[in-house]
């Protein structure tokens, strides 16, 4: 039964993603004609567009182990297609914690430039395709309980890319046959068996009138489905944003105050999500990357995210320093606290407790620093 607590949380998270997005746009509406800009005397502009272009070359660096990773996947699911045994399985399995890592740390950092109108009508959409969850498993492939649910057990549900991206999603957001998860349930939660038929003329078997009609036709569904995710994923990455496709403005027409903001409305989103993630980090059956185990390097990709923007390399908080000292020190111990917590190889509840109030309170400090830089453009354009 699917938890409707959970698909609650996700649509809100979804929601919450497509206010920040449209916040971005019009953010990017206000840089068309930006008139005069009043810089802070407090603020060092060199330190703002050092924070851009370290952001900007760590953005490029994701994004191509980004690319290879997800090449090495497709490679290994060729292969476990090829040769469906455990060995096989757990080289996918590797392939998949490595390219869902680099797609979360790609995706929790904020984008270099204001994104072009377009990119951001259709990067909700498509960060749904490629990573949603939690996801209900018995709508993509049968359980022990119920032996004939799931698409891949519908035999009236033809088996092709069309198919899988017209029932993503059909009624519930929890309803998954795209993307990292539903990829993950399949080759970390089915045997290599399952993978298994009887006589394999390609890595790929395609869907023909024998194969139909075979003991092994729920089998090459499945191979079918585990494919084409597989594929859908390659395609969609190639769709994320990069470094040349985001920016609606040259670097002349960018103001280094708002620039300055968006990247702290970006934190703030990466610091509600972390919460989100962290809340369900002990729940049986839920977090992110349950099946793989990787709820906790989930998390720490975010926390490690917010790191990286405010300390080195982006350095935001040398930019903010001048303002706020005492709270750019308190952000930093706060993260540090949060960091060693997802470290831990084993996280106990009471640790797990902890973990989650200390994120907690990573919102209010980002928040209060978004207020102090807000007072310093204030003051700084009375005064001028």
């Amino acid at each position: 039964m699917v938890n409707h607590l959970l698909t609650r949380l996700t649509f809100a998270v979804i929601a919450t993603t497509r206010s920040l997005l449209i916040g971005l746009a019009l953010l990017l509406s206000a840089c068309a004609d930006p008139g005069p800009a009043v810089i802070p005397t407090d603020i060092d502009t060199a330190n703002i567009k050092a924070s851009l272009a370290a952001l900007t070359a760590l953005r490029i660096e994701r994004h191509q182990r980004l690319i290879l990773d997800a090449e090495s996947l497709r490679r290994s699911i060729d292969e476990l297609l090829l040769v469906p045994d455990s060995q096989h399985q757990q080289t996918a399995q590797a392939a998949w914690r490595n390219a869902h890592l680099a797609f979360i740390d790609l995706a929790t950092l904020p984008f270099a430039k204001p994104l072009i109108e377009p990119l951001v009508d259709s990067l909700a959409p498509l960060l749904y395709q490629i990573d949603a969850w939690p996801i209900e498993p018995g709508y993509l492939d049968t359980l022990p309980a119920y032996p004939d649910s799931g698409l891949i057990s519908d035999l009236t549900v033809t088996i092709t890319p069309e198919s899988l991206r017209e029932q993503n999603g059909f009624t519930d957001s929890s309803e998954v046959s795209l993307g990292f998860h539903a990829l993950e349930y399949l080759i970390f939660d089915r045997d290599s068996a399952d993978f298994l038929v009887s006589t394999l003329a390609s890595p790929r078997v395609e869907t023909t009138a024998d194969a139909q009609t075979n003991a092994n036709e729920i089998i090459v569904r499945r191979r079918l489905v585990l494919d084409m995710i597989t594929t859908q994923i390659t395609l969609d990455l190639d769709h994320w944003p990069t470094e040349s496709t985001e920016s609606a403005v040259d670097e002349a027409g960018i103001i280094l105050t708002s620039e300055v903001d968006r990247l702290l409305a970006a934190s703030l989103q990466t610091a509600r999500l972390a919460i989100t993630e962290a809340n369900r980090l002990l729940i049986p059956g839920e977090g992110h990357g349950i099946y793989s185990h990787s709820t906790g390097a989930a998390l720490k990709g975010k926390v490690n995210g917010l790191n990286q923007i405010f300390f080195a390399p982006i350095n935001l908080g040398k930019v903010l320093s001048p303002l706020a000292a005492d709270a750019v020190a308190e952000l930093e111990k706060t993260l540090r606290e949060a960091a060693d917590l997802c470290d831990l190889a084993a996280i106990s509840e009471v640790q797990e407790t902890r973990l989650g109030l200390v994120l907690l309170t990573l919102p209010d400090q980002i928040e209060a620093l978004s207020a102090v830089m807000t007072k310093a453009m204030a003051d700084a354009q009375v005064k001028s």
